[in-house]
């Protein structure tokens, strides 16, 4: 197999795990998305176009699977990936510990407003702790990425 049937393969099991495994490690009622996790950093990583394959496949498996109607995840992380991906570029250079917990906390929180809008809920506090969650599993992520390519290094990378 190649290289990129191996990513891809991998975007896939970021969606399917979303779905199936996520819900499993549930804290007081709240999971992280994997699918966001990944996407984000791969864009932080430096990885632009990974990261927007992620989003593509990942929100398509979403659409396939959730309550939301068909398309609204992938319009969601295909756009927020545009968005970050500029907002990165401008503004964040080079990327640290604190701008990956801060893009991916505030990404889980928009995410969580954007599905209480389209399922018509009320937002509440498990958005934030869900956002929380994810940001620690987000900087794991990273890490993992940081040490798979500067090997075995500690240091976080820049772009």
């Amino acid at each position: 197999m190649t290289m990129k049937t191996l990513k891809i393969l991998l975007y896939i099991l970021a969606g399917i795990a979303q779905v199936t495994i996520m819900p499993t490690l549930e804290i007081n009622e709240v999971w992280p998305n994997s699918v966001l996790i990944l996407s984000i950093s791969l864009l932080l990583f430096g990885k632009e176009d990974e990261a927007l394959l992620s989003a593509l496949i990942g929100g398509l498996i979403l659409d396939l699977t959730g309550s939301l109607r068909m398309g609204l995840n992938i319009v969601f992380f295909v756009s927020l990936i545009f968005i970050l991906r500029f907002l990165n570029k401008k503004f964040f250079p080079e990327t640290n510990i604190l701008i990956v917990f801060i893009t991916i906390f505030t990404s889980s929180v928009l995410f969580g407003f954007f599905n209480c809008l389209f399922l018509r809920q009320s937002p509440d506090l498990k958005i934030f702790s869900s956002a929380f969650y994810a940001s620690i599993l987000g900087l794991i992520t990273f890490f993992i990425f940081n040490l798979r390519v500067k090997g075995e290094s500690l240091k976080v990378g820049s772009k």
